[in-house]
């Protein structure tokens, strides 16, 4: 996969991250999202080793493990 592969991935993630933060009663969406942006990202850096699963979490939406 491409840098431009995994921003696209990246990017949806953070789209569905901004439509439910602030949703009353989201928050288990929000870590089910969560969970799934992790599993990929966790695939994705067995796949390419240089892949920074940090910097995938944040441009998803993540900060330190809680929906920005």
């Amino acid at each position: 996969m491409t840098r431009k592969d995994y921003e696209t991935l990246a990017q949806t993630f953070a789209k569905e991250v901004a439509v439910w933060t602030g949703v009353p009663y989201a928050n288990m969406r929000l870590r089910a999202i969560e969970s799934m942006a992790a599993r990929l990202a966790n695939a994705l850096q067995e796949d390419n080793p240089r892949f920074d699963v940090g910097l995938f979490m944040t441009n998803c939406g993540f900060s330190q493990g809680r929906a920005a």
